[in-house]
């Protein structure tokens, strides 16, 4: 038996979207930086899926 797990709703995915730019925002304001292409590519693979549920 395999178990998958629960894909988020449209609200908690927009939740966690907020808290991630909240982090990041806290990480610039404290001089923190991340490279941006492997942090676009992880947000892409994290909320596209969502963004494309509503467009069926």
């Amino acid at each position: 038996m395999t178990i998958e797990p629960a894909e988020e709703s449209e609200e908690e995915s927009r939740r966690s979207l907020r808290d991630d730019i909240a982090t990041g925002l806290a990480d610039a304001d404290a001089g923190r930086k991340t490279e941006g292409e492997p942090l676009f590519e992880r947000l892409i693979t994290k909320y596209a899926r969502t963004g494309q549920a509503g467009q069926e």
